[in-house]
């Protein structure tokens, strides 16, 4: 059994276009966010973020195999802290609308054009919480 929580994956995709599913296409440029859950095992959920080739069963695996490998923040509190993650990480950055949170009807979306600050910022929400960040 592995460590389970909510995760932030940080990944950097240069000038790149992907078909995202139902989405359509996407224009990725920069530093992005990606909030998730997993309560059995966030290792695993990173690791697949960062294979290259694997069937697409969320957005985010449209997207992974083109970014740069990526960090992943991992906080140990329940599955409704990944909607107030997104709604914190919404007041403060750019959102992908409708990317990959369609279980999650209180907010816009899961993925954020972010800047080298989010580091900083995952650790503020943590602290609100009281919540310890691992990285992996």
């Amino acid at each position: 059994m592995g460590l389970k929580g909510i995760y932030l994956y940080v990944f950097r995709i240069k000038n790149r276009k992907i078909r995202v599913g139902a989405l359509g296409e996407i224009y990725f440029d920069g530093l992005y966010a990606y909030v998730g859950s997993d309560q059995r095992c966030l290792e695993k959920r990173i690791a697949r973020h960062r294979r290259k080739e694997k069937k697409k069963r969320w957005h985010i695996d449209y997207v992974t195999p083109y970014a740069e490998e990526g960090v992943a923040f991992c906080l140990y509190l329940p599955k409704n802290f990944e909607e107030k993650l997104s709604n914190f990480l919404a007041e403060r950055y750019e959102v992908v609308e409708k990317f990959g949170s369609s279980d999650l009807p209180n907010c816009k979306g899961n993925l954020f054009k972010v800047d080298e600050n989010i580091g900083i910022v995952i650790k503020q929400f943590a602290k609100m919480y009281g919540a310890e960040v691992v990285i992996l």
